[in-house]
């Protein structure tokens, strides 16, 4: 949590403000799914927004059944209520039947008018079941 409240304030020294605030960062998590495998294309988190936010993390415990290989895996998206992906990452790189962390950078900000962050998944070839644990960090603007 500490490595997060240093990078914003490293970003906003890098976007030229003069005056940090140190906001606290709220923690999105979506846990109901995890119980099950994950559908093919499903969206699978779907994080209500009540206003302008600023995206800090994605972040995501995921478990792959065999198969899970560069031929045969996941991708997780992040994306905001017009689709537009936010962030992405993939599951090619780790051993399947295994828990693996894993995060994605930020590579757009949702709008001003965006109302939900939706988190949806695709495959590559035909791998294992995915069991996924998302989580989102966000601060309000």
């Amino acid at each position: 949590m500490k490595e997060l409240l240093t990078q914003q304030k490293q970003t906003a020294q890098a976007l030229g403000l003069t005056a940090v605030k140190e906001t606290p960062l709220i923690r999105l998590t979506y846990s109901q799914r995890v119980l099950n495998p994950t559908a093919i294309a499903a969206n699978i988190g779907d994080f209500a927004q009540s206003g302008p936010i600023r995206l800090v993390a994605f972040l995501c415990t995921v478990f792959v059944t065999a198969p899970n290989t560069g031929a045969a895996f996941w991708d997780v998206r992040l994306r905001d209520t017009a689709g537009t992906v936010l962030a992405t990452f993939s599951t090619s790189t780790i051993a399947p039947a295994t828990f693996a962390r894993m995060s994605a950078p930020i590579t757009v900000q949702p709008g001003s008018a965006n109302t939900l962050l939706t988190i949806n998944t695709i495959t590559t070839g035909a791998p294992g079941a995915l069991f996924v644990f998302p989580e989102v960090l966000i601060m309000r603007i």
